[in-house]
């Protein structure tokens, strides 16, 4: 005998949740979030919201860039869909601030740009 199973795909969702993602020391641990398509960092922004990280700065990189020296989150998330010069510059200087800090720094890209942006 078969039984067919239905996906209950919100319910699942919304009984799903994250605790805050904290530190040895009790500290949430935060992140930024950059992007210049709009609906990449929206994506980006709430999922590092729904898995417990406080979000310290959500812009595009030209923002990020013309803005003064914001703190880097303890993870940055950086979407550069095109290998501009200012991306690959800003892109450089947030690698060396990262390493230095400590900070994490994921990279998404797409196929086009893949060549450039990897450090």
């Amino acid at each position: 005998m078969f039984h067919l199973l239905e996906w209950e795909h919100e319910s699942m969702q919304e009984d799903f949740l994250y605790e805050p993602v904290c530190d040895a020391a009790g500290c949430q641990l935060t992140v930024t979030v950059l992007a210049d398509r709009d609906h990449v960092r929206a994506e980006m922004r709430e999922d590092a919201l729904a898995a417990g990280f406080r979000v310290l700065e959500s812009c595009s990189l030209e923002e990020y860039a013309q803005g003064s020296l914001a703190a880097l989150g303890d993870l940055v998330l950086l979407d550069c869909a095109e290998a501009t010069t200012d991306a690959m510059a800003l892109l450089s200087r947030l690698d060396m601030r990262a390493g230095k800090a400590g900070t994490h720094l994921v990279i998404s890209t797409t196929m086009d740009a893949l060549g450039s942006v990897g450090i």
